[in-house]
């Protein structure tokens, strides 16, 4: 019976092309509960609060060098200086575990809303393990 086995087939096809799908939509279903999501959230979170030694904790050594707390706060200042006021709200959007530039030792990706009464701005983090921690590797400064 070849049409049985073409079947088989195409079933097997798709599952093996439903499993990376499946991991991005579940981490997109409950960002947050992701730890991209939760690495993103505490990292946006210690901007708004000011706390830039905190939010300069959370990223790999090699990126702590290019952004230093100081350097972290003029980024974080410039971006939302169009709005005027303080930040309301911070939210985990998406979070992926795989995207086409995801590299060896990357754990995920997220993208976290800042928004204001008169702003809406981003963080998008990429964060990977470092000697046991989980640091953000990669950072990008407002919406798209």
């Amino acid at each position: 019976m070849p049409s049985s086995r073409w079947t088989k087939v195409a079933v097997g096809v798709a599952l093996v092309l439903s499993v990376p799908s499946a991991c991005v939509i579940r981490s997109c279903a409950v960002p947050q509960r992701t730890t991209q999501g939760e690495v993103g959230l505490l990292f946006a979170q210690a901007l708004v609060a000011g706390d830039f030694k905190r939010a300069h904790r959370l990223l790999e050594p090699g990126l702590g060098t290019q952004y230093t707390p100081a350097k972290l706060e003029i980024e974080y200042r410039d971006m939302i200086s169009y709005g005027g006021g303080a930040a309301k709200e911070v939210r985990v959007m998406t979070a992926l575990d795989y995207w086409p530039a995801k590299q060896l030792g990357d754990v995920g990706w997220a993208y976290v809303a800042i928004s204001g009464d008169s702003f809406s701005e981003a963080v998008t983090v990429t964060v990977a393990e470092f000697g046991g921690r989980m640091l953000i590797r990669e950072l990008e400064w407002g919406r798209p």
